[in-house]
């Protein structure tokens, strides 16, 4: 997950479903990591959907963190 930059659940949990997480810039107060992900079904999911995807997570984490938290350490850039 470091190296790649975001998480995936490939049809772990659900045969069919392909499920992609990052995690937000801040943390809660109660150190709590927070995330966001998306599900999509595995037979849609080409290279560059996936690629699409994972750059529209990175940039609504970015939008979620907030100044108020402390910051966490942020996962590796996807390149």
């Amino acid at each position: 997950v470091r190296e790649r930059g975001y998480a995936v659940d490939d049809e772990e949990a659900t045969p069919g479903v392909v499920c992609l997480a990052v995690t937000t810039p801040g943390r809660r107060t109660d150190a709590t990591l927070l995330a966001v992900s998306v599900t999509v079904l595995a037979a849609r999911l080409t290279d560059e959907l996936r690629g699409d995807l994972v750059a529209e997570l990175l940039a609504l984490a970015d939008e979620m963190g907030t100044s108020l938290l402390p910051a966490s350490p942020r996962h590796a850039t996807i390149g």
